[in-house]
């Protein structure tokens, strides 16, 4: 065992950023590395794109792609395009919405899922979220309907479902499309174990960025069962080409190429690997957190009603008055012991320029999202992490939690430990550098 290992071994409560120990974890541990197939495989489907130089274009490998996807999903069309942002921005685009018509967007998610509303012309209206699934809230989007409402784009945080049954009754009785942001939910069930996502709303949007718990390293599909849809989005993402030397409209440019459908392919064949590995983790973190006061870990409901999920995210909400420090104080601990856990969607969209002053009345709409985005972080999983090194971060939240007091006179402190140190390395901010000189002791703050 190193002096190091040795040191940390016999003080348990000793931190990196407040005692000098070494990292708990050398090596850093990311919320999600990329889950990546056999590189074999996908050298031997790139190998038959290079000497067919076939490379774009709604070439053969993502025709293949698309079908797979498509026995996946149980859907009618599946249109692979370069990312989910773009792809969000053409179904919008196929509807022919008048400019400043009005979508409501839930503030609890990524900021693309606005920027992909704002870049069509649409005026974004912020709802809040619902406090158990993190989704959007129903009765939120009801409260923001107006005349000028024309859709409703829906986020299926964490592959959460949404309540379909009741944003189709809100969309039918207000002549309204639903359009949901799927990122995070490739491969799970719908509200109440309802079918596979992928034929919801009008459309369906998925990313297969490298971050997702499958990838095509970049790269996302638009889902549905509307011929309609299908056919303007398919226009959409080739220029708005028609035939050869045919344009009927403004159209971008948002193929897939080969090889990122042959990607795609070959990491496919570990999807049920991935989940797998992916629900181990989950249960491991929800064995070694279950006893942590102030620390809630949000849960899949494995009910017997035939949810599906991806169990791609390990989502835990800090209560500060229970825990003893806050979720950025946590965050900012987490980092300097090698463990990269992340805010989400931390401030709130509707926070961000320009929508804070597009959308001014938003702070008063969306309570649940100001307080869950203040609260909640993510934390290492995929199958870059393994069993053990979910233990050790378990009995490492579980230290500070047993050191609550010591820390929380720490973080009163230390004005610029609220940034979390580079995750690439670099030195700590100064003020945290001084006192890390003289390291406090266990009756400190007592």
């Amino acid at each position: 065992m190193s002096e190091n290992k040795r040191e940390r071994a016999s003080e348990a409560t000793a931190f990196a950023l407040t005692d000098g120990v070494s990292p708990q974890f050398t090596t850093k541990l990311h919320v999600g590395r990329p889950n990546v197939g056999n590189f074999q495989e996908f050298v031997a489907l790139a190998k038959s794109c290079w000497d067919s130089r076939y490379l774009t274009n709604n070439g053969p490998m993502v025709r293949r792609f698309e079908e797979r996807l498509q026995e996946i999903m149980r859907v009618k069309h599946v249109i692979c395009v370069t990312n989910c942002t773009v792809g969000i921005e053409i179904v919008l685009r196929s509807f022919k919405f008048k400019p400043g018509s009005e979508i409501i967007v839930p503030s609890f998610t990524f900021v693309a899922s606005a920027h992909a509303c704002a870049n069509v012309g649409l005026r974004v209206r912020f709802a809040d979220c619902n406090p158990r699934t993190h989704c959007i809230d129903v009765s939120s989007v009801r409260d923001l309907l107006t005349e000028n409402t024309v859709a409703i784009l829906a986020v299926n945080v964490w592959g959460n479902p949404c309540d379909d049954a009741a944003l189709r009754s809100i969309a039918a009785q207000r002549n309204l499309k639903i359009v949901y942001d799927s990122a995070h939910a490739f491969n799970c069930s719908g509200f109440g174990g309802n079918g596979i996502r992928g034929s919801f709303g009008d459309a369906e949007v998925f990313s297969f960025h490298a971050t997702k718990f499958f990838n095509s390293c970049e790269g996302g599909a638009v889902t549905t069962n509307n011929d309609a849809v299908a056919r303007a989005v398919r226009q959409y993402r080739n220029f708005a080409f028609v035939d050869y030397d045919h344009v009927v409209g403004f159209g971008t440019n948002a193929k897939m190429s080969e090889m990122h459908a042959a990607a795609g392919l070959v990491n496919l064949k570990c999807l049920d690997r991935v989940i797998e590995l992916n629900r181990r983790n989950y249960e491991e973190y929800k064995r070694g957190l279950g006893a942590l006061k102030g620390i809630d870990l949000l849960e899949y409901d494995d009910d017997d009603d035939g949810s599906k999920w991806n169990y791609q995210y390990i989502v835990v909400r800090v209560d500060k008055k229970q825990f003893g420090i806050s979720r950025d104080d946590l965050v900012v601990l987490l980092h300097a012991e090698g463990c990269l856990a992340r805010k989400y969607f931390y401030p709130g969209v509707h926070r961000f320029e320009p929508y804070r002053r597009m959308d001014p009345d938003a702070e008063k709409r969306v309570p649940n999202t100001i307080a869950i985005s203040s609260e909640v972080m993510t934390l290492p999983t995929g199958t870059a992490v393994d069993l053990h090194m979910i233990r050790n971060i378990c009995a490492l939240l579980a230290n500070v939690e047993r050191s609550r007091e010591r820390l929380a006179t720490f973080f009163s402190r230390a004005a610029d430990v609220r940034v979390p140190p580079n995750p690439q390395g670099g030195s700590l901010p100064k003020s945290i550098e001084k006192i890390t000189e003289s390291p406090i002791s266990e009756k400190s703050g007592g």
